[in-house]
């Protein structure tokens, strides 16, 4: 905001001296030596200081955070502006993939990324030519690379569950050491529990901030957003593998067992109902609608449909081959899911079969998401990234360098992102972001190549989060603002992981 300079107001001093009249003839009182007035100190004039602020019209070009600092494409061109500026600016910057170049219109400049790769760079202007002159600097901006590591939390164990993310951005995740991590959106540890079970689940976050995680010792608990337990079930007869729960409208918290039974849970931990599912359940994930119905995949490559009572209400064809995937609900009710090894699956809200896909090579692995135009995307064990049109046709295809073991996110622009693991090859383990076309917008590799079977996640100012089995938990930063305005955009649908 500009400050107006103000001219130092004119002190005006009046000093009076006074005699003390003498009495009876006496010696007259010594005139009192005056207090020195010191010399006002003029108020300074206030620098001229203007905000260097991005004006462009396209979104997905950029992302402001909260600290005021901006996330910008690798490359491509920015129109910068500086408030109030005086005719003519230069723009300054500490990395040589930045330009900044002055336009007609005074205090107008384009910001010119040329392979830009540095984590964090600053861009300022001056109002002479002089880039060092801070006495003449007009704005400063740091800007960071879309798809720049933030940080790296170090936990223990494998982190292989999909981060959740709190509104006030705090980020859940669960470790096969038995922990369930809090970690502060700076990647500092916030608090750490032992549940004493390992945690490959992905942890569903309650409207009051509970935190739900499925455990190894074969107990579903809820934690307190201050990190203390609330209340454990007795223990179950199957254990939890990656299974997730899923948190309906209600507050009934569904989630399935590996000896094949979904439970019902409310929210003080007592049991509402416990349904067996023919032939199993390996590590499929209940999903919620919105009318209450619960889906969930089982081994013997159907999927089953539950009444909020418990009663099962359909189950679809055998589409041959486990159903480890948790399914995905569209705009319109459908059910989309992945039978392993064979078959994309789309399904109405009946049961009945609506279209089916098989692999060219490979298998399908990790769930189905969907995107604002209802396209649906998936990976495979082969390392193919796949994107379908709403009616199951093809729509692209491409290789992403490495076997893709979970799921996809979608952000706000249409950005994919995925990540790959080298399962004991010698492929580079990455996470990549794919342009909605399928072009490959920019890939982050691991140096260590740590298995993921993690999935990303978005906070809801742009930040991606993803576990590796090094166990760490990293963020990046990106130009999406959060998830994309889809029926189901990621793993688990939310960023909380309600699954619903």
């Amino acid at each position: 905001m500009t400050r107006r300079s103000r001219t130092p107001s004119a002190l005006l001093l009046l000093l009076t001296a006074a005699l003390v009249a003498c009495g009876g003839g006496g010696t007259p009182a010594p005139t009192p030596t005056p207090t020195p007035i010191p010399t006002p100190m003029p108020t300074p004039t206030p620098t001229p200081s203007s905000a260097l602020g991005i004006s462009d019209g396209h979104a997905e070009r950029f992302n402001v955070l909260g600290d005021g600092s901006a996330v910008i494409l690798r490359s491509g061109t920015l129109a910068l502006s500086v408030t109030s500026a005086p005719a003519s600016v230069t723009g300054c910057t500490s990395d040589p993939a930045l330009t900044l170049q002055a336009d007609a219109a005074p205090g107008h400049l384009t910001l010119t990324m040329t392979a830009f790769s540095a984590a964090s760079a600053s861009v300022w202007v001056v109002s002479g030519t002089d880039c060092t002159d801070t006495a003449h600097e007009l704005g400063r901006l740091t800007v960071h690379a879309d798809g720049a590591q933030k940080w790296a939390f170090k936990g223990s164990g494998y982190l292989q569950g999909a981060p959740a993310v709190a509104p006030d951005g705090t980020v859940y995740i669960g470790s096969s050491g038995g922990a369930v991590y809090a970690v502060t959106p700076g990647g500092r540890q916030q608090w750490a529990l032992n549940v004493g079970g390992a945690v490959l689940s992905s942890p569903a976050l309650g409207p009051d901030g509970t935190v739900y995680v499925g455990a190894g010792n074969r107990k579903l608990y809820a934690i307190s957003a201050a990190g203390t337990e609330k209340w454990a079930t007795e223990t179950y007869g199957g254990a939890f593998g990656r299974n997730s729960a899923a948190l309906a409208g209600d507050g009934t918290v569904y989630i399935a067992t590996q000896d094949g039974v979904l439970h019902a849970v409310n929210a003080d931990g007592s049991r509402r109902w416990d349904m067996p599912v023919p032939t199993g359940i390996q590590n499929s994930s209940p999903a919620s609608a919105a009318d209450g119905t619960v889906y969930i995949g089982a081994a013997d490559g159907q999927v089953y449909a539950f009444d909020p009572a418990g009663h099962q209400t359909w189950a679809s064809a055998n589409f041959a081959g486990l159903i480890n995937s948790s399914p995905a609900i569209g705009q319109g009710g459908e059910i989309y899911a992945v039978s392993h090894g064979s078959t994309l699956l789309a399904l109405n809200p009946d049961g009945t079969t609506r279209w089916t896909l098989r692999p060219a090579s490979g298998s399908f692995s990790g769930s189905p998401v969907l995107g604002a135009d209802g396209a649906v995307y998936f990976g495979s064990t082969d390392g193919t990234l796949t994107a379908t049109n709403p009616d199951g046709s093809a729509r692209w295809s491409r290789a992403a360098g490495g076997e893709i073991q979970s799921t996809a996110a979608i952000g706000s622009e249409g950005t994919v992102y995925v990540a790959t693991d080298a399962n004991y090859t010698t492929e580079a383990v990455k996470l990549l972001a794919v342009n909605a076309d399928g072009s490959v917008k920019w890939e982050h590799a691991f140096p260590n190549r740590p298995h993921i079977f993690s999935s990303p996640a978005i906070a809801s100012d742009g930040t991606l989060y993803l576990g590796t089995d090094d166990s760490s938990l990293y963020a990046f930063y990106s130009v999406s603002r959060g998830l994309a305005a889809s029926a189901w955009p990621k793993f688990r649908k939310t960023k909380a992981n309600t699954g619903r």
